[in-house]
């Protein structure tokens, strides 16, 4: 099984468009890991990232994915 780094270790609250690199490739390691329940937390990860940045459409888009709204799901 691969290791899936903490959420926590790859916040950097100084620079959210970082962070966001970071855990939307944190999601894409857990799908192919086929952990779809951390994919899903990293990715309200992203959608927090874009709420740092005032980018609330982007942030609510990026949640209705992971709940499987209508953009999709994770």
């Amino acid at each position: 099984m691969t290791e899936l780094a903490p959420i926590r270790d790859l916040w950097d609250f100084g620079d959210p468009a970082a962070s966001e690199v970071r855990f939307r490739e944190l999601a894409a390691d857990a799908e192919a890991a086929r952990n779809g329940a951390y994919a899903a937390e990293a990715m309200t990860q992203v959608a927090r990232t874009f709420s740092l940045r005032r980018e609330f459409a982007e942030a609510d888009a990026i949640l209705d994915g992971v709940d499987g709204g209508p953009h999709g799901g994770v």
